[in-house]
């Protein structure tokens, strides 16, 4: 049954509305209610843990990368038409957890397997099979992203590889499942000279930052003696 989000949630479905709300929201919220009020919402949101979650405006340097990483995997894949990639309006359903994602940008080598939902009279449909998604985060993401969202990524039983990408620094986190489809492997990579390898592919850090300007470092101020 449909709801009134401003007398419920006290959400705003504009996204201008939204920029003048706090960075991050949670709001406990059925499934059900969470795909109704995503229908409204002219902004970003999730799922998770049983709560509507939206993050704050993203950053220039985050917008950059974003398009730099569907730049650099689409140039990889060229010629390979096993791999198609998406961007952040793709739904992504987790049924282990009952999450629903949206990354940055995401990777299926096979078909894409669909869940449909039902939300008022439209049918929404939503992927099950990722084979790899990607995350841009900073400091104010980062928890979302490493203690929730990870976790929950993990029990999606098709996904092989989940990529972190700083916005602040060039620095690339990668998990990816081994052999036994309950142990990952962490591997952390740090500078434009650094590159980390995907499916036999060089993904070199400097192809994702390319253009990104990253914060000054500040000089600690020296103490008297």
């Amino acid at each position: 049954m449909p709801f009134s989000n401003t007398v419920l949630f006290n959400l705003p479905s504009s996204y201008a509305e939204r920029l003048a709300l706090e960075d991050e929201i949670r709001i406990p919220a059925t499934f059900e209610e969470y795909l109704d009020f995503a229908e409204q919402a002219d902004y970003k949101v999730e799922y998770s843990n049983g709560k509507i979650v939206t993050m704050g405006q993203p950053t220039d340097a985050h917008e950059m990368i974003v398009f730099n990483i569907g730049l650099a995997f689409s140039s990889l894949f060229n010629e390979d038409g096993s791999y198609q990639g998406y961007g952040s309006n793709l739904g992504i359903y987790i049924p282990q957890t009952g999450a629903h994602y949206k990354p940055d940008a995401s990777i299926l080598n096979t078909a894409p397997e669909l869940v449909q939902h039902k939300v008022r009279k439209r049918t929404l449909k939503s992927v099950t099979n990722p084979f790899a998604v990607m995350e841009v985060f900073s400091g104010g993401t980062m928890d979302y992203d490493m203690t929730e969202k990870l976790p929950n990524y993990k029990q999606c039983e098709s996904l092989k590889y989940i990529i972190y990408v700083y916005q602040n620094k060039p620095f690339v986190t990668v998990y990816t499942r081994t052999e036994d489809p309950n142990a990952w492997l962490n591997s952390d990579y740090m500078g434009l000279d650094a590159s980390f390898q995907f499916e036999g592919f060089d993904v070199k850090l400097a192809s994702l930052y390319r253009n990104v300007l990253f914060p000054a470092k500040t000089k600690k101020a020296k103490t008297k003696k």
